[in-house]
């Protein structure tokens, strides 16, 4: 909110981190100066904020806005579930599943699921085990599809692509008349592997989904990703909470790890590694959201260090690469043994 109410008050465009300086400047000259509306937001922010009901801020700041347009599925999910705590009564309508090389499936207002977009590109499905990637069935054409079923997609469009296969999968929800309603579940090829534990990106996030949903914790971040200790190699749970001391958070905690570890431990893979010593128990990481410095600036920032573009940038359940702890810094070290604070 300061970051808004000090571009409003500037003309300036630099509260979103990682926007292109070309990009700033045009939409710089379209902003101008609005210290009126600067005014209007820091005064209702400081109302709300000491009233204790920030739930309707956000409404009074935009009392006309009806419908957000946005991700909402697979990593989306969580950001989501804040989203409409913030604006109740708003219409959050998901965006489908859109691809640089192709349109795939659109909202429509009333269904369950994305509408599969039919007069856009040839379609083939290959239904897939999500956990393992491994094909069930050969390639379908659209309406031979089955609800309740994981399919992954494959493309041929008039630009030249011929059965191209996205590595997206999606789960038929239902249909509008005839046409699949799609629900996008996923990247098929997010693997994290380093001793032939297989870890997917998809049965990572439904256990996390699992394991929040049962405590009724949910955290503002949340991303596993592999670090190496000195104990040994293991997978780190890292979350961010404002609050951390509130409403019992913390003791929703207990058992935690051993719950991710056992559901985790459903991939016979990885419950092998564990066996044999190769993974060590996981351990859970926590953060606290402040103004200016938040789970989810760091990791785009990262990324872009990284060579990746911001547009280009999703947030993951699960992440391949090491040495998150240096980039996050969290306050809290959650072991099975032990609470460190760091």
């Amino acid at each position: 909110m300061e970051k808004l109410i000090k571009d409003l008050r500037t003309g300036r465009i630099r509260g979103i981190d990682g926007l292109p300086e070309g990009l700033c400047k045009r939409l710089e000259k379209r902003l101008g100066l609005q210290k009126k509306r600067a005014e209007e937001i820091e005064k209702l922010s400081r109302y709300f904020r000491a009233s204790g009901d920030t739930a309707n801020l956000y409404r009074k700041i935009w009392p006309r806005l009806k419908l957000i347009s946005c991700w909402t599925e697979a990593n989306a999910a969580y950001s989501v579930r804040k989203l409409v705590d913030m604006l109740p009564g708003v219409l959050i309508q998901g965006k489908g599943l859109l691809a640089t090389e192709g349109f795939v499936s659109f909202p429509m207002v009333g269904q369950k699921g994305h509408v599969l977009s039919i007069c856009s590109h040839f379609f083939e499905f290959i239904r897939i085990n999500i956990e393992t990637g491994e094909e069930i069935e050969p390639a379908l054409p659209a309406h031979c599809l089955r609800q309740g079923c994981i399919y992954s997609v494959a493309l041929t469009t008039g630009g030249g692509l011929y059965r191209y296969r996205l590595k997206d999968s999606v789960f038929v929800e239902g249909f509008y008349r005839t046409c699949p309603l799609l629900k996008f579940l996923g990247k098929e090829d997010n693997i994290s592997d380093y001793f032939g534990e297989k870890l997917n990106e998809h049965h990572v996030r439904a256990v996390l989904n699992r394991v929040f949903e049962k405590r009724k914790a949910y955290p503002d971040f949340v991303m596993l990703a592999p670090e190496t200790s000195e104990s040994g190699f293991r997978y780190a749970v890292y979350m961010e909470r404002e609050g951390v001391e509130e409403n019992g958070f913390r003791n929703k905690l207990k058992g935690f790890l051993d719950e991710i570890d056992q559901q985790l431990s459903e991939n016979f893979h990885y419950a092998y590694c564990r066996k044999l010593g190769q993974i060590h128990q996981p351990v859970l990481y926590m953060m606290e959201g402040k103004q200016g410095r938040n789970a989810h600036d760091l990791y785009i920032k990262a990324c872009m260090d990284k060579g990746q573009k911001l547009g280009n940038i999703k947030h993951c359940s699960l992440h391949r690469k090491t040495g998150w702890t240096e980039i996050f810094k969290p306050i809290i070290c959650f072991c099975v043994e032990k609470e460190e604070h760091l």
